[in-house]
């Protein structure tokens, strides 16, 4: 078995090549955003590729019965936006209802590695920054995985200046719900894709007040189940 992870789009002699040399394959790729100039001004130049290219190497992979694709996705790049933000959440649905039957797709919070660009140049980026040594790092360990319960895998610790702390909060709370939903109650989400062929229902649900997160960081599955 193998797994391959690439910034840029694998070509079709490596799909072709995997595909042969090995019983099952996996290819991580990241999009991160379905925005194409965010896309564009995040992204090295020589990894980009438009949405058409990616649903082209995705309709490719599909004639193999042996590759499987994890897509990932994720915020906040420089220059993200509420609206970005959703209309990415609306082209994961729709990747989704198109290549269920072998693509897996993540959207999760974007850390601030130290030696990044936005860890050094935060202004230049319009970026909120929480971090600025090695003792900020700490300390947001210790708040965000010690006292803190079912916290993402990567701590935000940057985000856009024009997003607010509420904007921010509820933008956490959809991802965290859309992810949620997938790990919990994946049959039921695919059903209703599978039948609605339209992201529009799930994405309704995930704008629902009536599912805030506990104090514990968490949805209450009995409500979940009665909207869902």
């Amino acid at each position: 078995n193998y797994c391959y992870g690439t910034w840029r789009l694998p070509s079709k002699s490596i799909i072709d090549a995997s595909s042969e040399a090995f019983n099952h394959v996996m290819f991580e790729v990241s999009p991160e955003t379905s925005n194409i100039d965010l896309r564009k001004n995040n992204k090295d130049l020589r990894l980009f590729y438009s949405n058409k290219q990616l649903e082209e190497f995705l309709d490719y992979v599909s004639n193999k019965s042996n590759i499987k694709v994890q897509l990932c996705f994720g915020y906040y790049l420089a220059s993200d936006t509420r609206e970005t933000i959703f209309t990415t959440l609306h082209y994961i649905l729709k990747l989704i209802i198109k290549y269920h039957r072998f693509v897996e797709i993540e959207y999760g919070n974007f850390s601030t590695d130290p030696g990044s660009l936005l860890f050094f140049y935060p202004e230049k980026y319009d970026m909120d920054i929480k971090v600025r040594n090695f003792n900020d790092f700490i300390k947001y360990l210790k708040e965000y995985y010690q006292e803190r319960e079912k916290q993402p895998a990567d701590m935000t610790l940057c985000r856009p200046k024009y997003i607010s702390e509420e904007e921010d909060v509820e933008i956490t709370r959809i991802v965290m719900l859309l992810n949620y939903l997938f790990d919990a109650y994946r049959k039921s989400i695919s059903y209703i894709l599978e039948k609605t062929l339209t992201p529009d229902v799930i994405m309704e649900i995930l704008k629902m007040e009536q599912l805030p997160l506990t104090s514990g960081n968490q949805f209450s599955a009995n409500q979940t189940r009665d909207i869902l």
